[in-house]
């Protein structure tokens, strides 16, 4: 390590570095019956997007999915980054299945 000396006639630049978040990550969606689904996500996405998603690869319908997060349903209409998931987050997923007589 190179150290320097500095006097008081020196002047020091600081810089500022905002952490910007990567534009997409990986998390997890685990089903009931303990199925993890991998979604490759922008961070930024909503949830309604994440259940089209879910449809393509597992064919359920979005109307029949609960997505929980942190023991919350989360709602189709925020974003992701309003419930804090990061890379590597589970979600699971609950099915709304409808009984009729």
């Amino acid at each position: 390590m190179q150290k320097f000396t500095l006097t008081s006639s020196d002047k020091i630049r600081f810089v500022s570095l905002s952490l910007i978040p990567p534009s997409k990550m990986l998390i997890k969606v685990k089903t009931l019956t303990g199925k993890e689904v991998e979604l490759d996500i922008e961070h930024n996405e909503r949830v309604s997007r994440l259940k089209e998603k879910i449809e393509e690869k597992e064919g359920i319908p979005p109307a029949q999915q609960r997505l929980i997060f942190s023991g919350k349903q989360m709602n189709d209409d925020k974003g992701v980054d309003e419930y804090r998931i990061a890379a590597g987050s589970v979600l699971h997923l609950v099915l709304a299945l409808r009984g009729g007589f």
